[in-house]
This record gives structure tokens, C-alpha cells and sequence, in this order.
């Protein structure tokens, strides 16, 4: 999928989610577009590994890159879980 489809596709819920975010100071918004996306394009692959299920849902591979690359965002911040 072309990248500024996606922007576009999801302006409206990110719009939101940051309003949320902002209003609460115990509230992280993780982005993970950057994740699937470059410049160009958002994919559904990680290397020759399938990542999502069907159009919107990750399968476990993409749940596992989610997690690590979440996990190491958090671990970095002064981010906390409770």
C-alpha cells in the first residue's frame, strides 16, 4: 500500500488517540506505522516473514516484532508499566 494511503487512512483515529494521549500524562502513544512503513510504501512483510492476517489484524510474527520494538521503546523512556 502507498504510504500517503495509509496517512490518510489513519489521520482520523491518530487524531483522536492523540487527543486521548495528551489529556492523560500516564498515556504513551507508540506509533507503529513506522514499524510497516517507509517513505513509500507500508508492507505486510519483515524480511520474507508475513506479518498480519488478513488486511488490519497481526498474526504472531507481526505481534512478536510489535512487542520487541515496543518493548525496547519503553525500556528507553522513563515510560513505566503498572
Amino acid at each position: 500500500m502507498p504510504a500517503e494511503v495509509e496517512a490518510s487512512q489513519s489521520r482520523d483515529y491518530l487524531a483522536r488517540l492523540s487527543v486521548i494521549a495528551a489529556a492523560d500524562p500516564r498515556i504513551e502513544l507508540i506509533r507503529l506505522d513506522p514499524y510497516f512503513c517507509d517513505e513509500r510504501r507500508c508492507s505486510m512483510l519483515a524480511g520474507d516473514s508475513v506479518t498480519y492476517r488478513d488486511n488490519n489484524h497481526l498474526n504472531l510474527i507481526g505481534s512478536k516484532l510489535v512487542g520487541r520494538r515496543s518493548s525496547a521503546i519503553i525500556q528507553a523512556s522513563d515510560m513505566t508499566i503498572d
